[in-house]
């Protein structure tokens, strides 16, 4: 019995150990020494920012947000022939479509309306016989489609008849006429008065565009439906681009600056110059004044009132014709202020300072982590950078320069 006793005061011995020392190790877990819980408690490291030096061109650039408008919109309304509708009965267009001058742009109740080039607009219907500016005009338009008018005298002659004929004609319709009697009165002898046709161009059927070709910016018609007002509305002289410029970009700008004009929908670039700046304007009615490009018509510039928007409208032209699907597009006008010569290093404006012996500094941070300052000279800034110059090869393009902690 006694080995057995001992071999239990043995085992007890030892388990008390066992639990002694897994409490001390519980312990010592949640007590810390004061040195411990104070560098637990420190902020941490401070950590470098850098930035890269970079070989780069600067320039200084304003961006706007423009719109597209013509440098002219016509509009072409339904007049129906007296006692009809105005039923469009064919439309060879679309929204986009680009028109030239002597084509037929809708057809309204079986009857054309052309297309011709002039700038005069119709405010008759001219008959055989008339004189005026706006027969002059069609003398012109139908001399450019290669029809003949004789000495286009501004009087609706024999000639001019013709030509107009052969214009129906070409186009596949009757030309217009009207029925003049060349017996005045009726006898029973000669039975009723006879007459004959008598060529005349109704203003319904034609529209004049300041250009030979045109673009159809907005259709409202469709073939079919009756239409009582605008048919659709051409868009001829070229596109141009239309922002506002504010007060305090304006001294930066000027008439003849170039312009890159970039389209986010398609993903393409145009460029352009500056053709008119308009003065100030805040919204109240009335339209600004006009500084126009040399040379140009005031008239045409586009220059109307933002809706309820303030500053200088600006007009770009550009130097090549816009693509037709970019009317309405909201585009974004770059334009370029200053620029350098070529390119130069240049680092973030954040990594330049002033020292207290009044030198401009950079810090470079070397490979092995330390940091040098560099004296440094500044030139040419834009865009957030600033352009450094150092001695030697101090710094180059891929160093690193700290721009804070």
């Amino acid at each position: 019995m006694a080995p057995r006793k001992g071999r239990l005061v043995l085992l007890g011995v030892l388990g008390g150990t066992a639990l002694t020392s897994l409490a001390g190790l519980g312990l010592s877990t949640l007590i810390k020494s004061p040195q411990q819980v104070a560098a637990e408690s420190a902020p941490p490291s401070r950590s470098v920012l850098t930035s890269e030096v970079v070989l780069r061109q600067l320039r200084r650039t304003i961006v706007l947000r423009g719109t597209t408008a013509a440098k002219a919109s016509v509009t072409v309304q339904a007049s129906p022939p007296e006692g009809s509708k105005a039923v469009i009965t064919k439309l060879p267009v679309h929204a986009g479509s680009k028109v030239r001058a002597g084509t037929v742009v809708v057809e309204i109740s079986g009857r054309p309306v052309i297309v011709l080039h002039g700038r005069f607009p119709t405010y008759r219907d001219v008959h055989a016989g008339d004189a005026g500016p706006d027969v002059l005009e069609l003398q012109h338009a139908l001399g450019e489609l290669g029809l003949s008018t004789g000495a286009n005298s501004g009087v609706f002659n024999a000639a001019t008849a013709r030509a107009l004929k052969t214009l129906y004609t070409r186009l596949g319709y009757r030309p217009p006429g009207e029925r003049v009697s060349t017996i005045p009165t009726a006898s029973p002898a000669t039975g009723p008065g006879s007459g004959q046709s008598k060529m005349l161009l109704p203003a319904s059927e034609v529209v004049y565009i300041p250009d030979t070709t045109a673009i159809v910016d907005d259709l409202q018609a469709r073939v079919g439906k009756e239409s009582k007002g605008t048919v659709m509305s051409l868009a001829s002289g070229g596109l141009n681009v239309r922002a506002l410029l504010s007060p305090e970009d304006r001294p930066l700008v000027s008439i003849g600056q170039s312009v890159q004009i970039s389209s986010d929908q398609s993903g393409t670039t145009r460029s352009g110059r500056i053709s008119a700046i308009g003065h100030y304007t805040s919204g109240t009615p009335g339209s600004p004044q006009i500084t126009p490009a040399p040379g140009s018509n005031p008239a045409a510039s586009g220059l109307t009132e933002g809706s309820g928007n303030s500053g200088h409208p600006l007009t770009v032209r550009p130097r090549k014709t816009l693509p037709p699907d970019w009317i309405g597009q909201d585009l974004k006008l770059t334009i370029t202020t200053a620029s350098t010569s070529g390119k130069v290093l240049a680092v973030p404006v954040s990594a330049v300072y002033g020292s207290a012996d009044s030198a401009t500094k950079v810090i470079k941070l070397l490979s092995n982590g330390s940091q040098k300052r560099i004296d440094v000279r500044t030139g040419a800034s834009a865009d957030g950078m600033v352009e450094v110059i150092a001695a030697g090869n101090a710094l180059r393009p891929g160093d690193r320069v700290v721009v804070g902690r």
